[in-house]
């Protein structure tokens, strides 16, 4: 199983998971407006990777369910 960690996620967490995590360049960019020194920190650790359509619709069918369709943002 992959996570994939979005900006509140890595707000949130003082470590990142060992493996099988990564983040959209979108999450980098947000954590640099905000100055996050994790980013930092973390270097190499933090796996970013472009989102397929077919991950993007995955995410978008789980944020319909959840009921946080209306702050789904598509990074591609």
């Amino acid at each position: 199983m992959v996570l994939i960690l979005d900006s509140s996620a890595l707000f949130a967490m003082e470590n990142l998971p060992e493996e099988g995590s990564l983040c959209p360049p979108g999450v980098i960019e947000e954590l640099r407006r905000y100055k996050d020194g994790r980013l930092d920190l973390w270097g190499d650790l933090l796996r970013v990777s472009d989102c397929t359509k077919a991950s993007e619709e995955k995410v978008k069918a789980a944020a319909k369910k959840s009921g946080d369709l209306g702050r789904f943002r598509p990074w591609i």
